[in-house]
């Protein structure tokens, strides 16, 4: 059996919040943003995993959900707005992977209400790209709810999958740092 598992949109959402002045502006201003940013992010995932379905159509395909690192911090700026965005965003994700055939994988749940223990947050403080990210604990609470949600570990995909998944992320990185831009969070 070959698997796809794909895992969009968290860059989305923080290049909503990291536009200059965001964090000033009025919390209805910064929830439209917000809203605009998963209607534009849900346009282009249905183009995506429509994509996925026409190239691989004998593969089972996985839609991949988000954490909210910043629920592990109560003190970070982006707190109070982070859980509502990562839900909307969840929300967008599980609603269209049935569409395509896709089976979505719960993230949050695999992750809240441990983020302060199963993620990187408040780790690399000057670090933003990374502090985000999940940490060991974190990658194999993810990865048994994976196993769980595929029906046992026959159906994860093949380590190729994996490694091509990484060196993406890492060309990405490549790219948006010769570009002379920080790296956007996921």
């Amino acid at each position: 059996m070959r698997a796809v598992s794909v895992q969009l949109g968290a860059n989305n959402l923080d290049a909503v919040a990291s536009s200059p002045g965001f964090l000033s502006l009025p919390s209805a201003d910064q929830q439209a943003m917000i809203l605009a940013a998963l209607g534009a992010f849900q346009t282009d995932y249905v183009n995506i995993l429509g994509d996925l379905a026409v190239r691989f159509p004998n593969a089972t395909l996985y839609a991949l959900g988000y954490h909210n690192p910043y629920n592990g911090d109560p003190t970070h700026p982006f707190y109070p707005l982070a859980d509502p965005a990562v839900q909307g965003l969840n929300q967008v994700i599980e609603g269209v992977a049935p569409f395509f055939g896709a089976t979505y994988v719960d993230v949050y749940g695999a992750i809240n209400p441990n983020e302060a223990s199963l993620t990187l947050i408040g780790t690399f403080p000057t670090d933003p790209v990374n502090y985000v990210h999940l940490n060991d604990a974190g990658y194999a609470a993810v990865g048994n709810q994976f196993v769980r949600t595929a029906g046992g570990p026959a159906a994860v995909p093949e380590p190729a999958s994996v490694l091509l998944f990484g060196f993406g992320g890492v060309a990405l990185f490549a790219r948006r740092k010769w570009r002379g831009r920080p790296p956007a969070a996921a």
